[in-house]
């Protein structure tokens, strides 16, 4: 078992701060100015996508989290407090299996 950090909908642990398995335009405001934010190439190439971090794609299976809460808390600067309050909350998770490992983030899935 691995040690996770991630924010995640309070109400579905599928859903993490980005998107949930199936996108929808039910997403809160913050989601997509962060997605737009962390996406521009002007980022300095400090939020990579799953395939650019690990150098593989992301399986339907697989969620995204970081190794510490450090990491979590750098990667999600300036957007935490909106995040909380659009329901999300920052989980510590030990039930999970990491699958891959980048270098900013990582790929696990849920144990039970």
């Amino acid at each position: 078992m691995s040690l996770v950090y991630r924010i995640q909908s309070k109400q579905d642990r599928t859903r993490g701060a980005y998107r949930s398995h199936v996108y929808g335009d039910d997403l809160p405001d913050i989601v997509h100015r962060m997605r737009n934010t962390h996406h521009d190439y002007q980022c300095g190439g400090k939020h990579p996508t799953p395939l650019a971090d690990t150098k593989r794609y992301i399986y339907k299976h697989e969620f995204c989290g970081f190794n510490s809460a450090a990491d979590l808390l750098r990667w999600f600067k300036g957007f935490i407090p909106d995040l909380l309050r659009a329901g999300y909350e920052i989980v510590a998770l030990r039930d999970v299996t990491v699958t891959a490992v980048g270098e900013f983030q990582v790929l696990f899935t849920f144990n039970t």
